[in-house]
């Protein structure tokens, strides 16, 4: 459902020039790709199998 939320937003954003004149919808839209890509990283971390390949490198690092 998030993923449907996302897409749909993410398209009304960007085919609407009267929404994107509206700072309030710039400010939603980053706060909605941040929270995106912190779960990403989460998800991956629960994986493992990111935690893996990262060998302990990098400013992320997944523990286990």
């Amino acid at each position: 459902m998030a993923a449907a939320a996302a897409v749909a937003g993410l398209t009304d954003f960007l085919g609407n020039a009267r929404i994107r004149a509206i700072s309030n919808a710039w400010k939603h839209m980053i706060g909605n790709i941040v929270a995106v890509l912190l779960a990403l990283i989460t998800f991956g971390c629960a994986t493992k199998q990111v935690a893996k390949r990262q060998s302990g490198r990098g400013v992320l690092r997944c523990r286990s």
